[in-house]
């Protein structure tokens, strides 16, 4: 398990959320962050496109955004993808998982 690279808060509240990768390659930045608050939701964004993440559940009970991730393989010709997650606002920990390992159950 590795930290995310980067984690980022744009809404000003000084939110954290615990970012964990738990996977095998060591080539893969790590970005992350939440973008927007809005009643009781929050805009996550995860720095990969929508195909690279081709599942993903939040767990209420451990308060856990969980997600597949399988990464763009070549070169990229873009700066940076962001995909959005709506979460509950009592999210705790994102953890990204490579896409052979599955979701934890």
């Amino acid at each position: 398990m590795r930290k995310f690279d980067s984690y980022r808060d744009l809404t000003g509240q000084s939110r954290e959320v615990d970012c964990n990768y738990h996977g095998t390659n060591n080539d893969l930045y790590l970005e992350a962050g939440v973008r927007q608050e809005k009643d009781d939701r929050l805009t996550i964004q995860l720095g990969f496109s929508e195909d690279e993440l081709p599942e993903h559940r939040y767990d209420p009970a451990r308060q856990s955004l969980d997600v597949l991730v399988r990464p763009y393989q070549g070169i990229r010709t873009m700066v940076l993808v962001l995909t959005d997650f709506e979460v509950p606002k009592d999210i705790k920990e994102l953890n990204l998982y490579d896409f052979g390992q599955g979701l934890p159950k």
